[in-house]
This record gives C-alpha cells, structure tokens and sequence, in this order.
C-alpha cells in the first residue's frame, strides 16, 4: 500500500522557517542591547517562544504540504470534471464561507477589534461579515473560471468602489476594512481554496491553470474591504436615522453661566440628578468676549459658562440642583437657562439605552 511520507522534506521546512524568523531575533537582540536591556528570565522566555513557533509553523507548513495542497488539488481536478458546472458557484460560496471561519486570523482580529472598540463592534459582526464577503468573492471566482472572464473584469471594478467607498466611510471603518484584507489571505485560504481552483482550472477543457486558476486570493483580499465598509454604510445610516427621530421635544440645552471654578460644581451636581455630562468653555482670547454679553450678563475671562443636553423630563430638577450647587440665588453668582434643541447628534448611546428599554416590556 503505497502512502503519505509525512516526514518528507520536514527538514529543508524547518531551514526555510529558521531563515524567516532569523531577521526578527537579529533585530530584537539590537534593540535588547541598545535599548531594551530586559531580565534574563525574561529574554529566555522569549527564546522559548521563538522555538515554539518555530516547531508549530514548520509542522503546520509541513502538514500544509503532505496533506492540504494535495488534497484540495484532487478535489479541484474532481469537481473541474462535473457536468453541471454551476454547481460550483454554491460550492465555492460554502467553501469560502467556511475555511474563513475557520481561519485563525481572520478570528485574532476580531477579537482584537472587539477588545480595542471596548465591546462597541462585535468580533461576531466582523467574523461573519469577513466570512459572507469572502464566501460571496470565491462564489464570483467560480463564475470566472467557468465563464473564462478575465481577472482585471472583477479586481479593478472592484478595487474603484473601494475608492469610491473610502469617502462617506469613517475611518474606523476604514482601518478595519483593509486589515481584514490582509487576514482573510491566511494559509487556509493560499493552501486550501488556490489548490482547488487550480485543479478545477486544470480539470476543465479549454481553462489555463495559471491564468484561470490563480487570481482567487486577490479577490480573497478585496472581499473584506467591500464588506466591512458596506457595513460600516448601513450602521451609519441607521445610527443617523435614529439621530434624526431625536427632536426637540425630546432634548433641551441647559446653559449655566457661573464664575470661575465653579463649572466643575455645576457639572458633577448636575450628574448626580440625572444628566449625562457637560462642556465647560472658558471665556478667555484676546479681549474680544469682554465686550460681549447674555441675558445682561458679560462674559469676561473669570467666567465659565456650562453647556449640557438633557432630555426634557429631568430639566426641573436638574436647574434646581444646579441652582444650589452656584448658589445662583446670590446676585451676581451667575444664571442658568434652558434652550430648546431641534435636533441632536452624538447621543448614540443615549439611543441605545431607549431602544434597549423598549425592547425589555415586549420580551417579557
């Protein structure tokens, strides 16, 4: 029975390995003598790491070598031989779909978006988004080597609206979008999907190996950028309608006029009644606001004057604490006054606490 060495070639995997962690350690032992200067359980830690890797990237290469390439390679020369081409298409969806799940990097950067936005975008969001992106690219990669389309049809089209979409997207966004290109191109995808679709290439009649079969990993890596930023879009506009639903019947402006040193007083009694916050401008410059007055009252340099948005009904006894805090009885301690607001942006949190309030009566 003939079969697998898998031990075949392990040693010119483990040199290649050595040779590409090589320039790193050379340029840590600068840094560690020049600037660094860490303990020595420390920099032994290190070396042991470094070994680590390097066993578990050259086996991994190695496994890689023995088992996937081949076997996508078979797979691709099978599925290249169907009748029924378009059964491809959904094929390669669910393979794209799944070996991006699967893929430990497209994972580590979820979770290290997810920790970095403090929970703000979910690392589920990411994970499934770089997914259907990536399956919905290998689907397209299918329809080219069946239909023969050239590669530049796909790539510069799509390369142009990311362009397009770097404008209305923030740059949050953005950031993500473009790392997630770069990870989703993990080893799962260049050993396992690129083998498939050289076989399928090399299976059907008329279809070029290196033409048709390569080029799937550079829609791989455009996949994720047109997905995150698509929806980075959608958040957006539905985070801005929600924003628009909050009028003035909702929200008012307390302005709080007081003299120097007491903004911070107005702001942390106001917070103990219910508001979210404040901005506290000083009424320094050049002289000009010297000459400048509201309601009677200058605003000169030893002013402070507070601005908080709160939602109407905590108007009363929000101004009723701050009234005490300034002591805004005594003449000239300063005053306070509500403005009414026609539209506020920026209280997304605010917006989500409301949604999530209105949400708990109809669950239960």
């Amino acid at each position: 029975m003939n079969g697998i060495n898998v031990f075949e070639g392990l040693g010119h995997t483990f040199l290649t390995v050595f040779i590409s962690l090589l320039p790193l350690v050379v340029l840590f032992l600068i840094f560690q003598f020049l600037y660094l200067r860490l303990p020595l359980k420390r920099v032994l830690n290190l070396f042991k790491g470094i070994a680590l890797a390097l066993l578990g990237v050259a086996i991994f290469l190695q496994g890689v070598r023995v088992g996937f390439l081949p076997a996508g390679r078979e797979m691709g020369e099978v599925l290249g031989g169907i009748n029924h081409k378009w059964i491809l298409i959904p094929l390669g969806f669910l393979m794209g779909f799944l070996t991006t799940f699967g893929e430990p990097a497209v994972r580590v950067l979820s979770d290290q978006i997810e920790r970095t936005s403090i929970g703000s975008i979910r690392k589920s969001v990411v994970l499934y988004t770089i997914s259907v992106g990536v399956a919905l690219f290998v689907g397209l990669g299918m329809v080219r080597i069946i239909y023969g389309i050239p590669l530049m049809y796909i790539v510069v089209p799509g390369y142009i609206l990311a362009m397009a979409l770097l404008w209305p997207s923030d740059k949050t966004t953005i950031c993500v979008a473009f790392d997630a290109g770069g990870v989703a191109t993990g080893p799962m995808a260049v050993t396992f999907l690129l083998a498939i679709t050289v076989g399928i290439a090399s299976a059907m009649e008329g279809r070029d190996p290196v033409t048709d079969g390569f080029g799937l990993i550079a829609l791989i890596a455009l996949a994720p950028i047109l997905s995150i930023m698509t929806l980075g879009l959608i958040v957006r506009i539905k985070l801005r309608k929600k924003e628009d639903k909050h009028m003035a019947s909702d929200t008012v402006l307390i302005v709080t006029i007081v003299k120097k040193g007491w903004g911070d007083k107005v702001l942390e009694a106001s917070m103990q009644v219910g508001a979210e916050g404040g901005t506290v401008l000083f009424g320094r410059g050049v002289g000009i606001h010297e000459h400048k007055k509201i309601m009677g009252i200058p605003i000169e340099p030893e002013k402070e004057i507070v601005f908080s948005v709160t939602p109407v009904e905590k108007v009363d006894t929000i101004l009723e604490e701050i009234k005490k805090a300034a002591e805004l009885e005594k003449p000239g301690a300063g005053l306070a006054f509500v403005v009414p607001v026609e539209k506020v942006v920026g209280v997304v949190h605010l917006l989500e606490e409301e949604s999530a309030s209105s949400e708990k009566p109809a669950a239960s």
